[in-house]
């Protein structure tokens, strides 16, 4: 008899898990999530799986949670999503997920603003004395990089924590993925697509078989060039124009998204006058190309080197709505600002060595980058935006320990054969440990500098920027090469702590052509 139970047993739970089924039982873009801000204690975030309806909270310390969190400049997208959970500057920042019954894999896309970063990936089951490290590679690359992990496990706990605590960490898309027994009549729900090439349908909660009566939604969603029209059944019969569309899955269904080609037209941008120019369209174009009836948003990017002149209409403001209802072709014209080179550091590589991120002649782009006091260079730490105004910028960041020794600087280089009555403008900040004035100076060998100018940022220390602008003597005019440099006053006060946070922007060398 004791045989037989134990062959009853097996049995019967072969039997259980043979109606296991994996399922996309959990997945969240964020964008569905209400705000949160980071902080020290915890916030908790409850939500529901689907198919096995078990409650799963999200416990967050120092975790952002922004539904609309976006940053082309940082991320591409896709992979990235918008919507994110971004990890705050600190040892403490993790998301802890509470058990599941079962999680056979995971998959997540991990960003970063810089290198080296990320989050790591821990794992917890019911016989785990602790926390066990499942997953620790920086995001590479750092603008979107997609993780799949393999579980297999039961009654499993989750957890999120920074890779780098000094830096920030980006999570999107997130997707758990576990085995659910079906415990009754279940029905499949078979879709398609009236053409492949018109758009695709989205299932919540996504599986191709249901329990009995379980509500699906079913959203269409048209690729650039169609409309959706309507759904019907297997036998082609209209079944609704509603989208989403509700279904109750009280028996097998089979249901088809019918799509319609629409009218495109081409809108051709053309910028004149300076190549420096730049019009941003809301929203994009599709290779080139608006459905009819679209309204399209010609926004002018101010910047420093061009003044905006005028439509090919003659008219002069900076943002002007048109209407695709025909193939367009819109001129904006442009003034360029006499210039040599310039630098707005919005770009966050290359970290040194860098040609001008404005140039007036390819022949003479300029080159910036920061030292060490032997005259190598080394990287700054690039910031997308720092201070008020919020300006990308440079870093120098020696470390805390070098700062009284080893004392570098930003040097940049350029011609001015052709040019006379050459100015420079730039804008110079600091935080963390930076000394209290900047001093601005030139050189026409690059050995023997000479002082143009300097700023006292004190007032300004991490909260605002100060103009450090200079005029170069005549001297400086017709020069094959010219070196300017931003160094610190090492007989200035010392203004806070840690790594040398002496920030450079809005570098720009403006001349006369001769």
């Amino acid at each position: 008899m004791k045989h037989l139970y134990y062959l009853f047993m097996a049995v019967f739970f072969f039997a259980l898990h043979s109606q296991a089924q994996e399922k996309l039982i959990y997945s969240t873009d964020f964008q569905n999530w209400d705000a949160v801000t980071s902080a020290a204690s915890e916030t908790v975030v409850d939500k529901t799986t689907d198919f096995s309806k078990e409650t799963l909270s999200f416990k967050l310390f120092d975790i952002e949670l922004n539904p609309a969190g976006e940053n082309i400049s940082k991320f591409t997208y896709p992979p990235a999503t918008i919507g994110w959970a971004m990890a705050a500057k600190t040892a403490t920042a993790q998301i802890e997920l509470s058990p599941l019954k079962s999680i056979t894999r995971i998959s997540f896309v991990v960003g970063a603003t810089g290198s080296n970063r990320g989050y790591k990936v821990w794992k917890k089951n019911a016989t785990d004395l602790d926390w066990v490290l499942i997953f620790s590679d920086v995001a590479n690359s750092s603008k979107g990089m997609e993780v799949n992990l393999t579980l297999n496990d039961e009654n499993v706990a989750i957890k999120f924590t920074n890779l780098a605590p000094t830096q920030n960490a980006y999570l999107f898309n997130l997707q758990i993925y576990g085995n659910v027994v079906a415990t009754g009549t279940q029905y499949a729900l078979h879709t398609s697509v009236s053409n492949e090439a018109a758009g695709t349908i989205v299932r919540t909660p996504n599986s191709d078989l249901y329990d009995k009566d379980v509500a699906v939604s079913l959203m269409a969603k048209p690729n650039f060039g169609f409309k959706f029209v309507k759904w019907v059944d297997g036998a082609d019969a209209d079944v609704s124009t509603e989208n989403p569309l509700a279904v109750t899955m009280d028996a097998e269904k089979n249901l088809k998204a019918v799509f319609e080609a629409v009218t495109t037209y081409s809108l051709n941008l053309t910028i004149a006058g300076s190549t420096w120019g730049k019009v941003t369209l809301n929203p994009a174009p599709t290779d080139g190309k608006y459905e009819m009836g679209t309204d399209v948003t010609m926004t002018v990017v101010p910047n420093a080197v061009t003044n905006f002149s005028f439509w090919n209409d003659n008219s002069t403001e900076t943002q002007k709505v048109v209407t695709m209802d025909a193939d367009k072709s819109i001129t904006a014209t442009f003034d360029e600002i006499p210039f040599i080179a310039g630098w707005d550091f919005k770009a966050q590589e290359p970290r040194a060595s860098r040609a001008g991120d404005f140039f007036s002649e390819t022949t003479n782009t300029g080159l910036i980058s920061a030292y060490e006091p032997d005259g190598t260079p080394v990287n700054w730490l690039a910031n997308l935006g720092s201070f008020s105004p919020s300006y990308a910028c440079a870093r120098l960041w020696t470390t805390e320990t070098d700062f009284l020794t080893k004392r570098r600087y930003y040097q940049a280089q350029f011609s001015t054969l052709g040019h006379t009555n050459i100015r420079i403008k730039s804008k110079v900040g600091g935080n963390y440990q930076v000394y209290a004035v900047q001093i601005l100076q030139i050189s026409l060998d690059g050995t023997n500098f000479t002082e143009l100018g300097r700023a006292d940022i004190t007032t300004a220390y991490n909260a605002s920027w100060v103009d450090l602008d200079a005029t170069l003597p005549t001297e400086a005019e017709n020069q094959e090469k010219v070196y300017l440099r931003w160094i610190g006053d090492a007989t200035s006060a010392v203004l806070g702590t840690g790594n040398d946070g002496a920030a450079l922007t809005h570098v720009y060398v403006y001349a006369d052509k001769t």
